[in-house]
């Protein structure tokens, strides 16, 4: 009788031990894709941002184009203004120190 109370603590044990490392597995698992999640999401952004800086969505000759559709001669004064209005809109914020 001792020897099979004895087998019966070790396959318990076992199958303790089994759930246990099978929680661990899915806690790390789900902890994973928490930070894989986050960290594509960060990189995606900066990406995204030197993208816009180097490929501006508008540039000079849409806004010159735009203008002449609107039936008014642009000067360059008028087309640097809405650059310089696209690019303070584009570029981020930066917090002062």
């Amino acid at each position: 009788m001792k020897y099979f109370f004895l087998n019966d603590k070790i396959t318990m044990s076992k199958v303790a031990c089994f759930i246990m490392a099978w929680w661990g597995v899915l806690l790390i698992g789900i902890g994973a894709l928490l930070v894989g999640l986050v960290a594509g999401f960060f990189i995606t952004r900066m990406l995204f941002q030197k993208q816009m800086e180097k490929n501006p969505p508008i540039t000079r000759d849409q806004i010159r184009i735009m203008y002449q559709q609107m039936g008014r001669k642009p000067s360059e004064s008028d087309i640097t203004r809405v650059m310089n209005a696209m690019n303070i809109q584009t570029k981020p914020k930066k917090a002062k120190k």
